[in-house]
């Protein structure tokens, strides 16, 4: 995917001590729900109604970017456990 082809995609702000996710995990929205992507493969999805699906948590990086990006969203988790057991 490329991100220049999405005039609404914007970067995931990461939610640890990290400063960028230097282009790697954005977002988009189209038809009521945002996606992120990261590394080009979305991973994720929140509808506007807070719905969630999560795709797997594939490396420790994409784990990263999938925490951020439910945490941008308010969507709760506490671990990678929970976000498997609630969201794939």
């Amino acid at each position: 995917m490329n991100k220049k082809y999405y005039p609404n995609a914007k970067e995931i702000i990461p939610n640890d001590s990290h400063k960028s996710f230097y282009g790697k995990a954005w977002e988009y929205e189209e038809n009521g729900k945002y996606y992120l992507v990261s590394y080009n493969t979305v991973v994720a999805q929140v509808s506007y109604d807070g719905e969630c699906v999560v795709k797997g948590l594939y490396s420790a990086t994409t784990t990263r970017h999938i925490k951020a990006f439910l945490t941008a969203h308010n969507i709760p988790y506490t671990d990678s456990r929970s976000i498997v057991e609630k969201y794939c």
